[in-house]
């Protein structure tokens, strides 16, 4: 039976994980780095309250302790990541253009006004 809960917990979890990453369910990047940071500090607090005796030390709480910091981990990476790739602007093609033509004008002065 408790073998059962543990696989249940496992699927459960990373069929979130899964839809999550496939952008099935919308989840901005803020909530993957919050849900993140809650999942790695349970992961941290469960461990200790087993050690000082508060929870007793079952194999299913180990266990979801362990799968808090494989989850938590990934979704904090994840979220990180996501907020990285949002704060990249799209300029489109025509800021691509006036970049180039930028950096062209700055290849003629260097060659017109050498400091070497």
């Amino acid at each position: 039976m408790l073998g059962a809960l543990i696989v249940f917990v496992m699927i459960l979890s990373w069929t979130g994980y899964w839809l999550i990453l496939k952008g099935q369910l919308p989840v901005s990047d803020r909530v993957l780095m919050l849900l993140g940071t809650f999942l790695l500090v349970s992961s941290v607090l469960i461990p200790f309250l087993i050690i000082m005796k508060v929870l007793p030390s079952t194999f299913f709480l180990n266990f979801l302790s362990y799968e808090f910091i494989l989850l938590g981990m990934m979704f904090f990476v994840f979220g990180i990541g996501g907020m990285g790739r949002s704060r990249i602007p799209n300029v489109g093609e025509a800021g691509l253009r006036e970049y180039a033509l930028g950096l062209q004008r700055l290849r003629k002065r260097s060659e017109l006004n050498p400091t070497n």
